[in-house]
């Protein structure tokens, strides 16, 4: 209840306190200050797009098949996996699980492979390369078309590596 008095030309207000509300706004208000300074040190980082986290490579146990790529992408943003796959009898053959191939959109392939085939496990892209040896840079444009994780399966010759990439909406 409040009560205002005037004395000498002052007035003051008499008012009730809750302590216990006011603690409890302090402790939100400093969960919220951490939770917004987090956020914002997660997406410098790289979390929510460009960023030392967001930027993965991986390579297969044999090193025959490497991959630079982003761990985090948005849905239905056009986002690259970059690969190097190490040459047998002057041509690579790069396959993709099924799985993975269904949840994108292939924009482009560069360059272009010499023939694709499907079946229910895999899509295999044949690429010429330029010796029996060599080393063959493979670029794959594509948009995911779903949210959550992404696992490709990238196979050349008896080599395989497996990437994983968020999605976010």
């Amino acid at each position: 209840m409040a009560k205002a008095s005037a004395e000498r030309g002052t007035s003051t207000l008499e008012l009730e306190e809750d302590r216990e509300f006011e603690k409890r706004e302090r402790l939100v208000r400093r969960i919220g200050t951490w939770l917004l300074s987090a956020f914002l040190v997660a997406a410098l980082a790289g979390l929510f797009g460009s960023g030392p986290l967001s930027d993965a490579a991986a390579r297969s146990n044999d090193n025959a098949v490497g991959a630079r790529y982003k761990r985090f992408t948005r849905n239905r943003s056009t986002t690259a996996l970059d690969l190097s796959l190490h040459a047998v009898a002057g041509q690579v053959q790069l396959g993709l699980n099924s799985a993975f191939v269904e949840t994108i959109k292939v924009e482009q392939i560069t360059p272009q492979p010499a023939t694709i085939s499907a079946s229910r496990a895999r899509h295999v892209y044949t690429f010429a390369a330029a010796g029996p040896d060599s080393i063959v840079s493979v670029v794959l444009r594509y948009r995911p078309e779903t949210l959550g994780w992404l696992t490709a399966v990238v196979t050349s010759g008896q080599s395989e590596l497996r990437i994983r990439q968020f999605v976010y909406p």
